[in-house]
């Protein structure tokens, strides 16, 4: 069959046609050949940071932190991200909370490549262990990371293995939160760590929730989500169908 007799392009002449018709703008984006249609006449008077994401980013999810943001108003609190990367979201969060402190915690080490399958399954520091040929320990991704974000002197980067990293933030409190990791383990204690410091009229983005690959990395995710219900009652949630299956906790 060929490429225009495929679903990809039927689904793209179909969302074309609802665009038209809603007067949206219909956005194509690069990475995994999907299709994402954005609000034309809203994004026009809110001058969202479409430059960091844009060219193959995702735009639901990112647009929705910087709505989120005006959602947030003048309310107290700190933003953070747990699961950093190359810093792409870490991008956004800065750029929609300019005044606002930023933790980011990771390795900084830039995980490539390699099955999720550990020893155990749950934790970050067990891949690395597994897999040394895939991670750099001895390299330090900050400083790449400062000369990409707008407002780099308002981050604090938590270098390292969270919790562990965690432990100077104890006191702080969090209006904006951010978990983006591939770990049952790692999921839990960012739940465990920030929901209790989420403010009130705070959000929480949990990446990977509804995001089915072969490594059951959102049954995973799920099941860190069910067992913090458990510890500190049912959240309130809202799944976005973005690139990475979040789902937003609104405290």
């Amino acid at each position: 069959m060929g490429l225009k007799g495929s679903l990809f392009w039927n689904t793209l002449r179909l969302h074309q046609w609802v665009a038209k018709q809603s007067n949206l703008r219909l956005l194509t984006i690069p990475r995994g050949d999907f299709t994402c249609i954005r609000t034309m006449g809203y994004d026009a008077v809110s001058k969202p940071a479409l430059g960091l994401y844009e060219k193959g980013g995702d735009y639901c999810r990112h647009r929705a932190i910087e709505l989120a943001r005006e959602e947030i108003g003048d309310k107290p609190g700190n933003v953070a991200e747990l699961g950093v990367y190359k810093g792409e979201t870490a991008k956004v969060i800065n750029h929609a909370f300019p005044d606002r402190k930023l933790f980011l915690y990771d390795t900084f080490s830039f995980f490539d490549g390699g099955p999720l399958e550990t020893k155990d399954g749950t934790s970050a520091r067990n891949y690395a262990e597994a897999h040394r040929n895939n991670a750099s320990p001895s390299f330090d991704g900050t400083e790449i990371l400062k000369k990409c974000l707008p407002y780099s002197e308002n981050c604090v980067f938590r270098k390292g293995y969270f919790p562990d990293t965690a432990a100077p933030d104890a006191d702080e409190k969090f209006i904006f939160v951010s978990i983006d990791v591939d770990f049952c383990d790692t999921v839990y204690k960012g739940l465990e760590f920030f929901y209790p410091r989420l403010l009130e009229g705070g959000y929480l983005f949990l990446a990977v929730y509804n995001f089915a690959c072969e490594n059951d990395v959102d049954r995973r995710c799920k099941q860190a989500l069910i067992d913090a219900e458990k510890a500190f009652g049912p959240f309130k949630k809202v799944p976005l169908p973005d690139w990475r299956g979040t789902l937003v906790i609104v405290k």
